[in-house]
């Protein structure tokens, strides 16, 4: 029983005291009197008596707390989405990003072996070698295209072998006083090299070539 039964019992008590002592003073009353208070004493006791023991329902902090729960799937958590992998792609090289070795052209490369003309002339020219180095240089040529000019008419004893080794000479001296002073000559020379033996050992090139005139 809570405080306000309590409340209202104890306002019952006064109102019986008060009931009590008012009949008395009906007593000295007509009957009727008497009567009519006590039946109002006697119902507001009753009214009193049942709302005392009327115990309020009580309330759980659980349900007071605890909000409404709704079962729409709106209202769950969304899972976390992650976006697809995609690997990256690698740039495609464009035809103009792609350029091609510096190659000399057939021209230039055919350029590059000299023939018995040329050779004197950038002998002539260039200042890697003193004139006595020029003038010794050619006498060791002649020299050497005489024997050639004698080797193809048959009318000496010099060997092929013999030959080639006198060319290689003649060769190496050349590029002893080119190498460091003029290398674009020098490299020439050494491309040219090969070419030039094959002309003075096929006879037809040789006589072709004017070699065999002495010219």
């Amino acid at each position: 029983m809570n405080g306000r039964a309590i409340a209202r019992l104890a306002l019952a008590a006064l109102i019986g005291i008060g009931a009590a002592s008012c009949a008395r003073e009906v007593e000295e009353s007509p009957p009727g009197a008497a009567r009519a208070a006590a039946e109002i004493a006697a119902e507001a006791s009753a009214e009193i008596a049942a709302e005392a023991s009327a115990e309020p329902t009580p309330v759980h902090a659980a349900s007071v707390q605890a909000g409404p729960q709704s079962d729409s799937p709106s209202d769950a958590p969304l899972a976390a989405v992650e976006p697809p992998l995609v690997a990256p792609t690698q740039p495609v090289a464009r035809a103009t990003d792609l350029h091609a070795p510096n190659l000399p052209s057939a021209s230039e490369a055919a350029a590059a072996v000299l023939d018995f003309d040329s050779l004197a002339k950038r002998l002539r020219k260039t200042k890697a070698m003193k004139l006595s180095a020029k003038l010794a240089f050619k006498r060791q040529s002649d020299v050497l295209l005489d024997a050639f000019r004698a080797y193809h008419r048959r009318a000496g004893t010099t060997t092929l072998g013999e030959l080639r080794r006198s060319y290689d000479r003649l060769f190496h001296e050349l590029h002893a006083s080119l190498h460091d002073r003029d290398p674009p000559l020098d490299r020439d020379v050494a491309d040219s090299r090969a070419a030039l033996w094959e002309v003075l050992t096929d006879p037809a090139k040789f006589n072709s070539s004017d070699l065999m005139a002495g010219t």
